[in-house]
């Protein structure tokens, strides 16, 4: 199973979905279709990045692999969220980059410096 955001139809933010798919209790009448948080973190990561075919580069946290990340505020496994709102992100890495932290000025756009998964410096680590 594959996890995305839906984005531009829907928010990039994955919060919302991660909550709906992890955590939050199934509507009355429905069965109970969640998947656990460990499963629904690899249907965003890794299992995108390997039905993408990129899983070489990207999907996980290696070295040589392009680092996308977040940093949370709580450990989600011990603690799972009341809502999306208690998702609080505190550092957002990407290729590679900071690109925010909580409490500092947003800095300005940013845009990676590489167009595609073959011009990263992990692709030229690949073979």
């Amino acid at each position: 199973m594959v996890l995305g955001s839906d984005w531009p139809a829907a928010s990039f933010d994955p919060s919302g979905r991660l909550f709906q798919v992890a955590v939050a209790p199934p509507r009355e009448g429905r069965p109970d279709g969640r998947l656990t948080l460990m499963a629904t973190i690899d249907a965003y990561t890794s299992q995108a990045a390997h039905l993408s075919f990129d899983d070489q580069i990207k999907g996980t946290l290696a070295p040589g692999m392009l680092a996308d990340f977040v940093v949370l505020a709580t450990n989600i496994f011990a603690a799972p969220p009341a809502s999306p709102a208690d998702l609080q992100v505190l550092t957002t890495v990407f290729g590679g980059r900071v690109v925010f932290e909580a409490g500092r000025p947003a800095k300005a756009a940013f845009r990676p410096r590489y167009n595609s998964p073959s011009e990263t410096p992990a692709a030229r680590h690949v073979s």
